[in-house]
């Protein structure tokens, strides 16, 4: 099972009356990975640096059974954090050369909270929302077979309808509900908390962005469109778009707009001469539009929309609450007959790092467990033609071996490009894959040099009987996990 935080990122976000994140937050955050060090956590992002608008960062140990190192890096600014992160990367190498400690510099994890815009009343109901939704969820949000990184979920709510719930999981394993959308409503989360978390290795850096950005609310007519830096605050109110953005209302802005309470209404017949300042243009908008309410208060629409979305999680909140959810992941679908040994192909420099992935004795992190990611599209999103949609997506290209791909098809380069670090540099290297899951498998008929006559053909392996192509290649919309490749030496 991968690790999972992000799901209490979300569930357990607690905001000070400022907008920032608080130590307890932070307490929170931690308590599922180690709670023996959650007091230190505590201290370490306690409220005085936030108070100051610091920059604040902490080091943890995803394994609660290795030794524990917790380095206080309060920083000024980014650059200061950014050498804060090299700091605890020398303490942590200062340790003795040991497995055990070898293991443990593979799973030190750097936590950094930034400062970033917050709307209070929004953002807590939304949060409350996501923790009632997660809290009656059967399964847990981690416990999913995710393809192209999302899952969907259900929930049946007693008199209000059925929500859908699209989960997100990164490639670092991390977890987090992304878009939630029935009974009215819909919420798409996708802006910055203002925590970062740096891996080790230096590798990777992932902004958590679980707060909500989108939030269409059809009983009150409201669709909310919110950022996390000056691009101000967007309302469709009964379909007419409002704003604080100075420029798309009196055609000028200033960097205070996002906090301006007042939103405007976007009346686009507003000729540029009648711009300039709010009384020109309010007075142009009444001419041209009697009809529109000149106003909105952010306050207002605010409070409205919070109190729906508490309403809603009143709703769930009466609905038994699940006592353990399930952790184990979904029985994996069966490899169809004539799939259980296809052949990818790679750069002699991808198959070298995956050989020693394969023979590593440290623990890989969860992206490097995939060997081969769905990447590539099949065809790409500009193409309008009539086809099933999921052609868009990405996916790992696959032959079987009684049946070459022909090299001159164009795309014949998907097959030997199977990693964005691929380099021509050189013959490439077959790798043998022994397909544990069904899941996703699809066969596409290159017989065409036509995109939408390729989508068109795209079936599912079980349903492809041997010789139905002239020129068949699989294609499978998840990752190629270590465990299911061999390469010849």
């Amino acid at each position: 099972m991968r690790p999972v935080w992000a799901g209490l990122i979300i569930y357990s976000t607690l905001l000070s009356s400022s907008g920032w994140a608080t130590g307890s937050q932070c307490e929170l955050l931690f308590k599922a990975k180690t709670p023996s060090i959650n007091d230190r956590i505590a201290a370490l992002v306690g409220s005085q640096g936030q108070a100051s608008g610091e920059f604040v960062s902490g080091v943890v140990i995803r394994n609660p059974g290795l030794p524990e190192i917790i380095v206080d890096t309060r920083a000024r600014d980014r650059f200061q954090g950014v050498q804060n992160h090299s700091k605890i990367l020398t303490a942590a190498q200062s340790l003795s050369d040991t497995p055990e400690n070898r293991r443990l510099m593979a799973l030190v994890e750097v936590l950094a909270v930034n400062p970033t815009r917050r709307y209070d009343l929004i953002d807590t109901a939304a949060v409350n929302l996501m923790s009632a939704i997660h809290s009656r969820l059967a399964r847990r949000i981690d416990a999913h077979r995710f393809i192209g990184g999302f899952a969907k979920d259900t929930l049946e709510i007693p008199g209000v309808g059925l929500l859908t719930i699209t989960i997100h999981q990164f490639d670092e394993g991390l977890t987090r509900i992304f878009q939630i959308e029935g009974a009215g409503l819909r919420i798409v989360n996708m802006r910055s908390t203002g925590r970062t978390l740096n891996v080790a290795d230096g590798r990777r850096v992932l902004n958590d962005d679980s707060l909500p950005k989108d939030i269409a609310i059809a009983p009150l007519g409201l669709a909310i469109k919110l950022y996390e830096d000056s691009s101000g605050i967007h309302v469709k109110s009964n379909g007419v778009d409002y704003t604080n953005e100075g420029v798309r209302t009196i055609g000028r802005g200033h960097s205070n707009d996002p906090w301006n309470n007042e939103l405007l209404p976007v009346v686009e017949e507003v000729p540029y001469s009648e711009k300039g300042s709010r009384e020109k243009y309010l007075a142009a908008v009444e001419r041209k539009r009697p009809d529109l309410a000149l106003t909105l208060s952010w306050r207002d629409v605010e409070g409205r929309a919070a109190a729906w979305l508490q309403d809603l999680s009143d709703a769930i909140n009466r609905m038994p609450a699940v006592g353990r959810h399930i952790t184990t992941l979904p029985a994996e679908k069966p490899v169809p007959m004539g799939f259980q040994t296809l052949v990818a192909w790679a750069s002699p420099a991808v198959a070298m790092t995956l050989r020693k992935r394969l023979v590593s004795d440290m623990p890989l992190a969860p992206e490097d467990i995939v060997a081969l990611k769905a990447r590539s599209r099949l065809i790409p999103l500009m193409n309008k033609g009539t086809y099933d949609r999921i052609a868009n997506d990405g996916f790992v290209y696959l032959e079987l071996p009684q049946a070459k791909v022909d090299r001159r098809h164009f795309l014949a380069s998907r097959l030997l490009s199977q990693s964005s670090s691929y380099s021509n540099d050189g013959k490439p290297v077959r790798i043998t894959v022994r397909p544990k899951n069904g899941e996703e498998m699809y066969v596409v008929d290159l017989t065409s040099n036509d995109e939408v006559a390729i989508a068109n053909s795209m079936i599912p392996a079980s349903q492809y009987r041997d010789g139905m192509y002239l020129k068949p290649m699989v294609i499978v919309r998840r990752g190629i996990e270590l465990s299911e490749i061999e390469i010849a030496d």
